[in-house]
């Protein structure tokens, strides 16, 4: 008996569409308990979870292909028996991309983006990034509206129309990240859309334009925004229960300002923000944050002649303004601009509030050691204080050249 080729075509179409169906079945089993341990930290199910998401994703299933890589890309868990692996991640979301699943497209083309030496491919990320963002992948659109802001060499030039074009599909796409860079481009010419995109990304729980709202309000807009206290707290506190170190170090100056001439006050109410933002990640501002208002202490203290006090905060001071110094020297960078990456929108709201440069810090650490190495007649503080003044002076501080030219013989 002859079985004719549509008999043929048809058992394979059965047969694929069966292997299609166990492996959409494995997956979705496979999901169900890595999202239930997820949920109750019960690993029992674990290995069954990992060999049926490895059935499904051999079997040709893009979704378990791409969640496949993300366990090699991604897990930190040490109880899923799957070790971080670049090449192994790359190999499956290669096997998924190329089935044209967005999300294995867009996760690929940020690991050829983002990789160090022979595995970067700018070329390809490019492509891959577009063929997301082709099928209306969110996060790809907000990236394919970057790259044409900015341009990669040799690859894509810069071009507004196009990266306009790719924000708004993302904005239209409810992407915050998107709200925010379309609203800083219409920062200089357009200040009313910024704020609106702004409000809309913070209303949607986006740290980074609630930081840029609560600044906004903090400072004032002229024509745009009044200031007020209030409301910019509101969002900078949002901002910083989501993590956000620029809202905490925001924060914490800002009650220094208020409170600053009330040591218990300031301690129980401003502090506790700079904490916080050290809690997340030892950063300088945090640091000249203290530093700042135990300044500010020490120059109140000894100014009234109260010794002993102005002693404590003088020490406290150059605690704090030394810990600054270190962690500029070992990045070896402007530390100020470079910590705080403030762009033109944070420096405009702010620039009528004086900041601390690393000439001002030396000059401030020369005068505190001077005035420890007085106070306690202690010669290697007074030793350090002349060393930190001359690297004031050396860094540009007119203030320590005129110390220095005025007291002369101290040096």
């Amino acid at each position: 008996m002859k079985i004719n080729i549509i008999s043929i075509a048809i058992i394979l179409c059965f047969a694929t569409s069966c292997t299609q169906n166990r492996a959409a079945e494995q997956y979705e089993k496979a999901m169900f308990y890595l999202d239930s341990l997820k949920n109750t930290d019960h690993y029992a199910k674990i290995n069954d979870a990992i060999d049926l998401l490895q059935k499904s994703a051999k079997a040709g299933n893009a979704k378990a292909q791409y969640e496949l890589g993300n366990l090699y890309w991604m897990n930190r868990d040490s109880l899923i028996p799957i070790e971080r692996d670049t090449l192994m991640a790359i190999q499956w979301y290669e096997k998924s991309a190329d089935q044209c699943y967005a999300q294995a497209q867009y996760s690929l083309a940020y690991i050829y983006e983002n990789a160090r030496d022979n595995l970067k491919n700018s070329q390809r990320a490019f492509d891959l990034y577009k063929a997301a963002a082709d099928q209306g992948f969110v996060d790809a659109l907000y990236r394919m509206g970057r790259i044409y802001q900015y341009g990669i060499k040799d690859i894509v030039a810069k071009n507004d129309t196009i990266a306009l074009k790719y924000y708004q599909q993302a904005v239209d796409s409810a992407s915050t990240a998107a709200m925010l860079a379309l609203g800083l481009y219409y920062y200089s010419e357009n200040t009313h859309k910024t704020i609106d995109l702004l409000q809309r990304a913070a209303e949607l729980e986006h740290p980074e334009a609630q930081y840029r709202l609560g600044l906004s309000y903090m400072y004032g807009i002229k024509g745009i925004i009044s200031i007020n206290h209030a409301e910019a707290i509101k969002w900078l506190e949002l901002a910083a229960q989501n993590g956000h170190i620029k809202a905490c170090n925001e924060l914490g100056d800002y009650y220094v300002r208020k409170y600053g001439d009330d040591i218990v006050k300031c301690s129980e109410i401003a502090f506790p923000w700079y904490e916080k933002s050290l809690k997340i990640r030892n950063n300088i501002p945090a640091t000249l944050g203290y530093g700042n208002a135990y300044f500010k202490w020490f120059v109140n203290y000894s100014g009234h002649n109260d010794i002993a006090r102005a002693l404590i905060c003088a020490m406290q001071a150059s605690i704090n303004y030394r810990i600054a110094e270190n962690m500029a020297d070992k990045k070896n960078i402007n530390f100020m601009m470079m910590d705080l990456g403030m762009d033109s929108f944070e420096q405009d709201l702010k620039n009528t509030f004086p900041f601390y440069d690393t000439a001002t810090t030396k000059f401030k650490l020369g005068l505190l050691y001077l005035y420890i190495g007085t106070i306690r007649n202690d010669k290697n503080a007074l030793t350090e204080g002349k060393e930190w003044m001359k690297k004031a002076a050396a860094a540009g501080s007119d203030q320590a050249k005129e110390c220095i030219r005025n007291h002369y013989y101290l040096y």
